[in-house]
C-alpha cells in the first residue's frame, strides 16, 4: 500500500508539471520553432532564401532566437539574436547586417524592434503571432542580405 500512495504522489506531481508547462506555453506564443513559408512571404526580389527557421527560447523578457538559413546558392548561415524586451540594444552575432537589436513586446504575440550596424540605425520592424498561435510575421524595413540595400520585407512563418 505504501508503494502505491507514493506511485501516485509521483505521477500526481508528474501531472502538474506537464500542465504548468502546457499552460505557461499558450502564455507565450512567440517561443518555439518557426518555418519560413516562402509562398506567403513578401520578400525583395532575388533574396528570398531556400530555407529558414527561427527557433525561439527562453523565458519572460530574456529570450534566444537563433535563425538557421539557406540562401539562394545553397549558403548555410547562422545568426542569434538575444531579446531582451527592455528597448536597448543587445548584440546579434552571425547577422551580416545587424550588429545589435533593441526589442520592446507590445503584449504576448507583438514585438517591435530596431536593428543598428555600427551604432547606426539599420532597420525597424515588428514580429506578430496570429491569435491562433500557428503563423508568425517579421515585417520592416531596413537592410537586405544583399549588399546591404535597403529593402522593405515581410517573412510569413509556420509553427512547426
Amino acid at each position: 500500500m505504501i508503494i502505491s500512495r507514493r506511485l501516485m504522489v509521483s505521477v500526481l506531481a508528474g501531472c502538474v508539471l506537464v500542465l504548468s508547462e502546457g499552460v505557461y506555453a499558450q502564455t507565450d506564443p512567440i517561443t518555439g520553432t518557426w518555418s519560413l513559408n516562402v509562398s506567403k512571404s513578401d520578400l525583395p526580389a532575388g533574396q528570398a532564401p531556400r530555407s529558414q527557421t527561427i527557433t525561439y527560447q527562453g523565458t519572460g523578457d530574456n529570450k534566444t532566437a537563433t535563425t538557421e538559413t539557406v540562401d539562394t546558392q545553397g549558403k548555410q548561415a547562422r545568426a542569434t539574436f538575444i531579446h531582451i524586451y527592455d528597448g536597448q540594444p543587445h548584440a546579434t552575432a552571425g547577422s551580416p547586417d545587424t550588429d545589435a537589436s533593441a526589442y520592446t513586446r507590445l503584449n504576448p504575440n507583438t514585438v517591435i524592434f530596431t536593428r543598428m550596424k555600427s551604432g547606426k540605425l539599420a532597420g525597424v520592424g515588428n514580429i506578430v503571432v496570429s491569435s491562433d498561435g500557428k503563423t508568425l510575421t517579421v515585417s520592416g524595413t531596413g537592410a537586405s542580405g544583399v549588399g546591404g540595400l535597403p529593402a522593405t520585407y515581410a517573412a510569413v512563418y509556420d509553427k512547426r
